[in-house]
């Protein structure tokens, strides 16, 4: 890992072409890269400190405003786990000082050797987190970990660094270096001149301060042991706390402080079965490749010391098989309209999505009413009962909080009630017990109801909209139910977030692009949030 440390140290010079594709794709073909982290417009005081800490190094030639790439390799097969990409504007500069560094010998042929500071906490942190991702068991992460951290010795590295047409390319070992070449010469965000780079700064930060990306199909390969030892210690310690209580020892430990009573929700019990059932759904096993981009304002990294970067939002862009549950599901989604004064609206292909949504439960159903028949029962009752659906779903303000409104395509179908019992498991997770009570009143409506027999749940269908909502309703908002369901009848548009979510403070959209890729994009102003 102190090879990354070197690395991250590196750069060259030049005027690159113009490079078509993607500025900073979700994966890319070259074999043995597992993943990468960028920042599109990296501030060069950052790398000078970088460089300072652990070479005692100072780098000319940088650019004032520079991409940099880390780029996750497969160890095994390159000798290393981390190469560095990143441009300058004088490379001829940058060699010269690397060559005049006190703690570098230029070995020739690109290949460096490095003392490394060991007084430098990046270093030693660096260096622990190498050694935790080469262990297998968590036994064996935390002490290689700590073995790293106290060693106190000097350490020698070596390194290969190749100027490119523009970019450093800084790699472990020789044979890193065509594949590192590649990857470098297939991201064009790595080749935007400095003039094209975000400012940040007093405006809006860039849309992607900080960019982090896996290739989860090859993560599973390199890192299989550890994938292994992780969901054991999992299984363990939700069985060992299942046995001792894990709602009591949540409890007992948020419990009296100073002699204090601290009020806290009586949290559930939890079973192993609950927990394998929950990561069936999240579906893990089918995601292809992860990203997130973090909207971070990136000139405030010049000065650590006096200002904090300002983080104002993330995407987060999956990969998935487009066959397994969750996939089907993101695949019914549809463009959202605009309903007005709506907190949010979500649209999806009615019957699609019906079938995918319960496939999706099928985990929950099977550790509820165990494999086999009653599970599949209960899946298809669900299917059933989400078929009136009309395919647009809004939130619309209501008393402080929210109102579910879902038009339908058949009112006389809907079966409040049975909606109601068949998610009330999901509910108690949450804290929201009915005890399975679920009455009727005179006026149509329904309500689900605690152990006190006061209404937790409301709902009821006005015209051809299904709502629910909080608590004790009476006189739901028909302006607004009137509202969603004139969205759900008109013209649908083309493209755009299949889910929007808006308040004061955030704001959250879901875009499906076909083929199994959908991204969670959520962004907020920092200084609401500070109020």
């Amino acid at each position: 890992m102190a090879v990354a440390a070197a690395t991250l140290l590196c750069s060259a010079c030049g005027r690159p072409p113009e490079v078509e594709g993607e500025a900073w794709p979700l994966t890319v073909d070259e074999p043995g890269v597992v993943g990468y982290a960028a920042m599109p417009a990296a501030p060069s005081s950052l790398l000078h400190g970088v460089a300072a800490d652990v070479l005692g190094w100072q780098p000319e030639g940088l650019a004032q405003v520079l991409p940099v790439a880390v780029v996750h390799l497969d160890p095994t097969t390159f000798g290393g786990r981390f190469a560095v990409v990143l441009a300058v504007e004088d490379g001829t500069a940058f060699l010269d000082s690397l060559d005049r560094c006190a703690s570098v010998e230029p070995l020739g042929s690109g290949e460096y050797q490095a003392l490394v500071r060991r007084d430098s906490e990046l270093a030693r942190g660096l260096t622990a987190l190498d050694a935790m991702l080469s262990a297998g068991s968590r036994t064996d992460q935390i002490m290689a970990a700590l073995s790293a951290m106290g060693d106190t010795g000097p350490q020698v590295i070596d390194f290969h660094a190749l100027v490119d047409d523009g970019l450093a390319v800084i790699t472990p070992s020789f044979e890193a270096r065509g594949v590192t070449s590649a990857f470098a010469r297939r991201v064009s965000g790595l080749r935007r001149q400095a003039a094209e780079l975000p400012a940040g700064g007093g405006g809006r930060p860039p849309e992607a301060g900080l960019i982090v990306s896996f290739d989860v199909t090859r993560g599973r390969v390199v890192y299989h042991e550890q994938i292994k030892h992780a969901v054991d210690g999992l299984r363990t310690l939700v069985v060992g706390a299942q046995g001792a209580g894990l709602g009591m020892l949540l409890n007992d430990s948020l419990g009296d402080r100073d002699g204090a009573s601290v009020d806290r929700p009586e949290l559930p019990e939890i079973s192993w079965d609950t927990v394998q059932a929950l990561m069936e759904m999240a579906d893990l096993g089918s995601v292809r490749a992860v990203q997130l981009s973090v909207r971070l304002d990136t000139a405030a990294l010049a000065d650590l010391q006096t200002t904090t970067p300002e983080v104002s939002g993330f995407v987060m862009r999956i990969d998935q098989d487009p066959t397994s549950p969750v996939g089907r599901l993101m695949a019914s989604a549809a463009p959202a309209p605009r309903v007005p004064e709506a907190l949010g609206v979500g649209r999806a292909e009615p019957d699609p999505f019906a079938r995918a949504l319960a496939d999706f439960m099928l985990p929950l159903a099977e550790s509820e009413h165990g494999r086999g028949g009653p599970a599949r029962a209960s899946i298809e009752s669900l299917h059933e009962l989400l078929l009136p659906w009309a395919g647009v779903i809004t939130v619309l303000p209501w008393s402080g909080s929210g109102l579910v409104a879902a038009p339908l395509r058949d009112p006389s179908a809907v079966d409040p009630p049975a909606l109601l019992a068949w998610f009330e498991p999901l509910l108690a997770g949450t804290g929201i017990s009915l005890e399975g009570r679920i009455d009727s009143t005179a006026d149509g409506r329904w309500q689900g109801l605690d152990d006190a027999g006061e209404p937790v749940l409301t709902a009821g269908v006005h015209d051809d909209v299904l709502w629910i909502g909080p608590g004790d309703i009476r006189d739901p908002p028909r302006a607004l139910l009137e509202s969603a369901s004139a969205s759900a009848r008109g013209p649908m548009p083309g493209s755009g977030p299949a889910l929007m979510l808006v308040d004061d403070l955030v704001q959250v959209l879901l875009e499906v692009s076909g083929d199994g890729e959908w991204q969670l994009d959520v962004h907020w102003e920092p200084d609401l949030l500070e109020r």
